[in-house]
């Protein structure tokens, strides 16, 4: 059967589809704009209601206050005592009634937003419905297009060259979305590789701050925390370098990210505190092994930020490449409903001669 006489065959289907297609369009653009209108008046609703309970606190308040002016106690006895029994209960009845007329406002319109409220909603689903229907029309013809054009190819180059054009994209986005993926892990080991070097190279530094009296003094307790914070640095170190080798491995890239300051060597991270004893090398040896660590650290913080950057090129490749999907799918699928239509306009013309 040629691409003719399966269009004639499906011409009546086609029609249907496109037509409907055509009157739910009209969903796309009302959606973000019906959402933006029922986000607005909720969040007025709120706010209102917010004030409301403000007001009436207030008013609450405001009328305690005159009814305590007005019954038998000692305010009451003291203004009366004063002669300023009524002009205070005049003064603090208008406060009251000022307080309570704001609220009553608030009230009223409340009404108003919830009625507001409620016809966004009405319209929202109404929106939502029609575009759910339009996305299942746009579905279905695209799947009829499919099956019509699966054998067409060299009579419709511009069809051909859309969707070269698409797929390429597509396999684009793929890319972009496993580099982001990959990169944004990365960050994440590279971070916790930093966070074990600053805890080795605090706890180097607690050994460091240990002080001589200590060290001879107390011979027994400085042996047990010295090599508790050898322990730590050095297992922090091992961790650090586990992490690194880790970020490499997924990575292969990272070695070229800065080759003038970074030299990728277990000495790095080895701090070897196994053998040490308290002699008067010990600080000496321990600044040595902090100083490595501050460098390795401070070349993870320059890849970190190389990272970073390459993560947000990405993002942006990525919803640049994501917008030309659309609008090259928008072109793909306008290009083959004309072609259709064309045929089909042609075949009717050919009957009615």
């Amino acid at each position: 059967m040629s691409f003719e006489q399966r269009i004639e065959k499906e011409s009546e289907r086609f029609q249907t589809l496109f037509n409907h297609l055509s009157d739910t369009q009209w969903s796309e653009a009302a959606m973000p704009e019906a959402q933006s209108r029922l986000t607005t008046c909720q969040r007025q609703t709120r706010l209102t209601q917010v004030k409301i309970d403000t007001f009436k606190a207030i008013a609450d308040k405001e009328h305690k206050r005159f009814l305590n002016i007005k019954k038998h106690n000692i305010k009451h006895a003291w203004h009366k005592f004063r002669g300023t029994l009524e002009q205070s209960l005049d003064e603090q009845e208008k406060i009251w009634l000022r307080e309570l007329k704001k609220y009553q406002e608030e009230e009223q319109h409340l009404i108003v937003l919830k009625e507001e409220m409620n016809s966004a909603e009405k319209h929202m689903q109404q929106c939502q419905d029609t575009y759910n229907d339009h996305t299942t029309t746009k579905r279905e013809l695209n799947e009829l297009l499919d099956d019509l054009f699966s054998d067409v190819t060299s009579s419709y180059s511009n069809e051909d060259i859309l969707k070269h054009n698409l797929e390429i994209k597509k396999e684009c986005l793929i890319n972009l979305q496993n580099n982001e993926r990959i990169l944004k892990h990365v960050f994440h080991l590279l971070k916790k590789t930093s966070r074990a070097l600053t805890i080795s190279h605090r706890a180097l530094n607690h050994a460091l701050n240990m002080k001589t009296c200590h060290l001879f003094s107390y011979c027994c307790f400085a042996n047990m925390a010295i090599n508790s914070y050898f322990t730590k640095a050095q297992d922090q170190s091992i961790q650090a370098q586990q992490l690194l080798t880790e970020a490499k491995r997924i990575y292969s890239n990272l070695l070229s990210i800065d080759n003038r300051h970074m030299t990728y060597d277990n000495s790095l991270f080895n701090t070897m505190f196994g053998n040490i004893c308290l002699d008067t090398n010990i600080r000496k040896m321990t600044e040595e092994s902090s100083n490595r660590l501050t460098c390795a650290d401070t070349v993870l913080v320059s890849i970190l930020l190389q990272i970073k950057e390459q993560v947000g090129k990405c993002e942006g490749d990525r919803d640049r490449t994501n917008k030309d999907i659309k609008r090259l799918a928008g072109e793909y699928f306008t290009a083959r409903i004309d072609i259709i239509r064309n045929i089909i306009e042609s075949l009717n013309s050919n009957s009615t001669t």
